[in-house]
């Protein structure tokens, strides 16, 4: 859900470009892409996620060991030892591998650049009815 307090200031901001604009024009415009941030952590739900079952089934005993190790972490720092892990264990052209390095980077919209989270038009009017 969004802040609605940070949404208000954002719209109390800049009221000549937000007023005009309808509750859903305003969402669409905080929802706009902006770029992206490198992620410093996954969980290790995040990496049993990425994994493709069937790529998963061809791994030696001594890899499932290693990613059981991984799966016991309560966090895994990417660029450590345990990317090394993974990245070795699932090669290139592995769907895992190419799923596992885009847990590296999340897309950032002008709303989360802003701390105000998710927005949808129906958060917009509560926070114009602040």
């Amino acid at each position: 859900m969004a802040d609605l307090v940070l949404l208000r200031a954002e719209l109390d901001s800049d009221p000549a470009f937000y007023d005009p604009l309808t509750d859903q024009q305003v969402a669409d415009h905080l929802l706009q892409l902006t770029g992206t941030l490198d992620v410093t952590a996954v969980t290790p739900t995040d990496i049993y996620e990425a994994i493709v079952p069937s790529e998963y089934v061809g791994l030696t005993d001594a890899e499932k060991a290693q990613l059981s190790d991984i799966f016991s972490l309560p966090e895994v720092r990417l660029g450590g030892n345990a990317e090394l892990v993974l990245t070795t264990t699932f090669g290139p052209g592995t769907a895992t591998r190419t799923n596992l390095l885009g847990l590296k980077t999340i897309v950032v919209t002008l709303a989360t650049e802003l701390g105000i989270g998710p927005v949808h038009a129906g958060d917009v009017a509560g926070a114009r009815a602040l």
